[in-house]
């Protein structure tokens, strides 16, 4: 029995502030974030059922998902020798399912 609030678990969302239970979304609905109050529809393109938890907006063949940050990180090894810098880029996707037909559908398999 919980007596203290928690966010929502990503694919699931809380009916109202203070809740202290959440409810997984259904079939069609997305949750891609933690402390949702209501669960998206699923956006044009995408399978948000695909993993069976309705946690992410999955792009179906012919559609693509846009890059929602790309970050650069830096490492410094001193290890051995002189310090190196090692460069290396992450991609996040959008998390409120932004998804996009491809111009040349063959080229998208989707993710």
């Amino acid at each position: 029995n919980r007596s203290t609030c928690l966010p929502a678990r990503v694919a699931h969302y809380v009916s109202h502030s203070g809740a202290v239970v959440d409810y997984p979304c259904g079939s069609g609905l997305v949750a891609e974030k933690e402390a949702m109050t209501r669960c998206d529809e699923c956006p044009h393109g995408a399978d948000c059922n695909a993993d069976g938890v309705s946690a992410l907006a999955v792009p179906t063949a012919g559609y693509f998902r846009l890059p929602f940050t790309v970050e650069t990180v830096v490492v410094s090894n001193a290890t051995a020798g002189p310090p190196v810098e090692l460069r290396r880029s992450l991609v996040s996707y959008a998390p409120d399912g932004v998804v996009s037909k491809c111009l040349v559908p063959p080229a998208c398999d989707g993710w």
